[in-house]
């Protein structure tokens, strides 16, 4: 080796001048880890901002949805009474995806002159709003009971034992013809938003 290039070897480099590191081949260089690191990580901060758009997107396409189901008949004014519920079982269209079938529907129905707004009838539906449990209507008690941790509601689906968080839903229904009628085929937040006035 002659002077000139030994002495090029032994000094070290000039300031301002970054030495390249020489990585062996197959093995990943510090700063391409750092790169891929950094791009996963907005990767993944650009999913999580999207989700929600990717979501109300998406889903809705995935999931039962029933369609409107309005008009279907819950039998005649007659066969309702003040005193008792009458639990009726219908079928309404539902789409899941691009699939269309029939989804079962359950509401309990009576008289209710207070229901001003639905015709004078009450329709609760019989979900449990804790974990969705089906109640039952216990005329001897004049309450809904849920049998799997006990919540009950009295006759206009108000909690009066929990740990149900809040009434169970209502369906809007009218009276047309001498029948009762839905007015939707899935139900609203509690009696308390207006069922009766």
């Amino acid at each position: 080796m002659d002077e000139k290039n030994e002495k090029q070897a032994t000094d070290p480099q000039p300031a301002g001048e970054e030495q390249t590191p020489v990585v062996p081949q197959g093995e990943m260089s510090r700063r391409q880890f750092l790169n891929y690191t950094f791009g996963g990580v907005f990767g993944l901060i650009v999913v999580g901002m999207l989700w929600p758009v990717i979501g109300e997107a998406a889903v809705p396409a995935l999931t039962a949805k029933p369609s409107n189901g309005s008009g279907s008949s819950l039998g005649k004014v007659s066969d309702f009474n003040e005193k008792d519920f009458k639990s009726i079982t219908f079928q309404v269209p539902a789409t899941e995806g691009w699939y269309q079938h029939k989804t079962t529907v359950n509401v309990y129905v009576r008289k209710d002159p207070k229901w001003t707004k639905t015709g004078g009838f009450v329709a609760i539906s019989p979900i449990c709003t804790h974990l969705g449990c089906l109640v039952s209507w216990e005329p001897q008690r004049n309450i809904f009971l849920c049998p799997c941790h006990g919540s009950e509601f009295d006759k206009y689906g108000r909690v009066v034992h929990p740990p149900a968080p809040r009434p169970l839903d209502y369906f809007d229904i009218t009276v047309k013809n001498g029948q009762v009628i839905l007015g939707a085929d899935h139900p609203r937040n509690s009696p308390d938003e207006g069922g009766w006035g």
